[in-house]
């Protein structure tokens, strides 16, 4: 009986919170409606002129460190604008537009891949209320067919990589990965909003073939 109030209890609480969502959203999008981040056209995050006008980019390295290749969309100046209201505006929203960029770039890719977001730690998931790379990666998966995998994480809490400089960073995220299921034989890419120093897919891709992956691509929206 007690268990029953409880799962009551709960419920209610959860109920609670979804419309107080609802409720909160819509008292958002009345006061600041939507409006594109690049030219103000009413009623979307991102037009669809806007969009198109983002130059992609045939860029992919050879071998980059523990990476067999790494596959940039875009400039960093064509969507720096847009990735920090993405991340630090919580505009979960762009995260759509964001990767048709990137879907334009691996248009003729095609092979048995496995795609993997670069992971946040549990704390700053918490703090941001979701992970950048996982929503690109979720669009990305449901276009090319790819399996989407989360079996990457974070064992510690780092510094946010964009708070120190390149020395620090490249030290800053030594063995903080960590595979929860094996991957072997697996061809994974990983993907991710930016590519800065590399320390950050770097140690991603080195945790990932202890697992047993075959290859490790990066991908990336763009390169800062």
């Amino acid at each position: 009986m007690f268990s029953r109030i409880v799962g009551l209890i709960v419920r209610l609480f959860v109920a609670c919170r979804l419309a107080a969502r609802s409720v909160l959203d819509l008292l958002i999008e009345f006061l600041f409606p939507l409006q594109c981040l690049g030219c103000e056209a009413e009623l979307t995050l991102m037009c669809d002129e806007c969009l198109q006008a983002i130059p992609v980019r045939d860029y992919a390295s050879g071998k980059e460190g523990e990476l067999d290749k790494l596959i940039v969309a875009t400039d960093f100046e064509a969507v720096q604008n847009y990735i920090h209201v993405f991340k630090y505006g919580f505009v979960t929203g762009l995260a759509e537009p964001l990767a048709q960029v990137i879907l334009k770039r691996i248009n003729g890719l095609e092979g048995d891949y496995i795609l993997m977001p670069v992971p946040l730690h549990a704390r700053r998931l918490r703090e941001r209320g979701f992970n950048q790379s996982e929503l690109l990666a979720v669009q990305v998966s449901r276009v090319k067919g790819w399996p989407l995998s989360t079996s990457l994480a974070r064992k510690r809490y780092t510094k946010p990589q964009a708070e120190l400089s390149r020395k620090k960073r490249l030290t800053n995220l030594k063995e903080a990965f960590y595979l929860k299921a094996p991957v072997a034989g697996r061809q994974v890419i990983l993907i991710d909003d930016v590519y800065t120093t590399g320390a950050t897919m770097n140690e991603c891709a080195r945790a990932l073939r202890s697992g047993g992956a075959a290859s490790v691509y990066g991908l990336v929206l763009a390169r800062g």
